[in-house]
C-alpha cells in the first residue's frame, strides 16, 4: 500500500508539473502574461492542507480542467516555504487554503475562485469563465 500512496502522490504531484512554481514563478507568469496576453491562474497551497490535496485530485488534475487551463498561464505558490510567496500571498490577501485567483488580463485586479471545498471541475472551470 505504501509504494502505491507513494505512486499515487508522484501522480498528483506530477499532474501539476507544468505549473510555475512559487513566486518566482508568479514572475515569469506575469511577464508571459504581458506578452500573450493569456490568463493567469494562481493556485496557493500547502504540504499539510488536506483541501488543496483532494482540489489536485479530484479537479485540477482532471482531463477536462487540465484541457480548460491549457489556455491559462498557471503557477503553484506554497506561502510556507518561501518569504516572496508569504508576501504575495499577504499582498492578494489569501488567509486559508487552497486559494486560486484568476488575474484575467494585464494589469487586471485577481479574481478570487469562490467555495472550492468539494468543488467539482465543472463548477471550477464555470467560475473560471465567469472571472474572464
Amino acid at each position: 500500500l505504501s509504494q502505491l500512496s507513494q505512486l499515487s502522490r508522484y501522480s498528483v504531484d506530477a499532474s501539476l508539473n507544468d505549473w510555475y512554481n512559487g513566486a518566482e514563478g508568479y514572475k515569469l507568469a506575469i511577464a508571459e502574461q504581458a506578452q500573450s496576453g493569456k490568463p493567469v491562474a494562481l493556485f496557493f497551497h500547502a504540504d499539510w492542507c488536506a483541501a488543496c490535496k483532494k482540489l489536485r485530485e479530484s479537479v485540477l488534475s482532471t482531463t477536462e480542467v487540465k484541457q480548460y487551463m491549457s489556455d491559462y498561464i498557471r503557477v503553484k505558490i506554497e506561502p510556507e516555504k518561501e518569504l516572496a510567496a508569504k508576501k504575495l500571498a499577504d499582498e492578494l490577501g489569501v488567509v486559508g487554503f487552497p486559494t486560486i485567483f484568476i488575474i484575467p488580463q494585464r494589469n487586471a485586479q485577481a479574481i478570487r475562485i469562490k467555495r472550492l471545498a468539494n468543488i467539482s471541475a465543472d463548477d471550477f472551470i464555470s467560475q473560471c469563465q465567469k472571472s474572464l
